[in-house]
């Protein structure tokens, strides 16, 4: 071998990819059939026969999705309705799910997602394109997805008035200086560090809220 040429890394087989991934075979799989054909297929270029895995794309690929990114990922999905259950699937990628209840479906598309993106399940959102043959179906799915879009704001306002009203207590800001800035009552600011203090104890699994829910 001539020294001033460096050695090629050896092709990974399908197990030998998904050890270094960090997955298993099966969920591997699935992330990799979502990527080919597309800017990060992770195949060896002009491979024939069983699929071999290019290490030089794979570890490219792992690294920059190891960078932590936490805006908003837009997926264009359809949704469509045949009289008894929907199926919803991605519109670039190859992954579905069918269930009897939209929402579910939704749920657990956002779930595969996430694992074949690697990405946090929070950061994606739905474009949904709806496919039914009745009107009032229609309609029906466009408010439920509009309540769950409300509510998740609703969510995400709270969330945000809680880290304003605990920044500024912990620059040394009294509550009733809080209330005074915000232009709220004193109770309102109560209200607001009263349940973050719930929210707190309630992800730790020690109060009666989350007992009860883990009782269920």
């Amino acid at each position: 071998m001539d020294a001033g040429v460096p050695s090629r890394e050896a092709p990974l087989t399908l197990r030998q990819a998904a050890t270094r991934a960090g997955l298993d075979v099966k969920s591997f799989k699935v992330l990799a059939d979502a990527l080919n054909g597309t800017a990060a297929d992770l195949r060896l270029a002009g491979n024939r026969g069983a699929a071999r895995y290019d290490p030089v794309r794979l570890r490219d690929w792992l690294a920059r999705r190891s960078v932590a990114d936490e805006s908003p990922l837009t997926v264009r999905i359809r949704a469509s309705w045949d009289g008894a259950q929907w199926t919803v699937r991605d519109m670039e990628r190859p992954v579905s799910v069918t269930g009897p209840r939209l929402m579910a479906a939704q749920r657990s598309l956002a779930e595969q997602l996430a694992e074949v993106l690697q990405v946090g399940g929070e950061r994606l959102v739905f474009d949904v394109a709806y496919e039914a043959d009745r009107p009032g179906i229609l309609s029906w799915v466009r408010a439920e997805s509009l309540k769950v879009r409300a509510d998740e704001l609703l969510n995400e306002a709270g969330r945000r008035r809680v880290e304003a009203v605990l920044g500024l207590m912990a620059e040394g800001v009294t509550p009733p200086e809080i209330a005074e800035v915000f232009g709220v009552s004193y109770q309102r600011i109560q209200k607001i560090l009263a349940g973050a203090r719930d929210e707190r104890v309630y992800s730790s699994g020690t109060g009666p809220r989350a007992k009860a829910q883990q009782a269920r």
